[in-house]
């Protein structure tokens, strides 16, 4: 079995006149080098996992995983 899931991160200036400086990939797909505003990344995870047949008493196991980077933008 498979599970797919999103997970957000936002990172946001706590005091006035600081920014949020990106780098790598965040920079390309948001297409900003800073903003005062804040930045949204958002990570693709895939889990794969072992699923035991109905009637045993195996237990499920994760087998797997990997995480990307999807989208990010400047916070509007």
């Amino acid at each position: 079995m498979s599970a797919d899931l999103n997970e957000v991160e936002k990172v946001t200036p706590t005091a006035a006149g600081a920014e949020v400086n990106t780098e790598g990939a965040v920079k390309a797909l948001s297409g900003v080098d800073s903003s005062t505003k804040g930045i949204s990344a958002t990570y693709g995870v895939q889990l794969l996992f072992y699923v035991p047949p109905v009637g045993t008493d195996d237990k499920v196991v994760l087998l797997g995983f990997t995480q990307g980077l999807t989208a990010a933008s400047e916070v509007q």
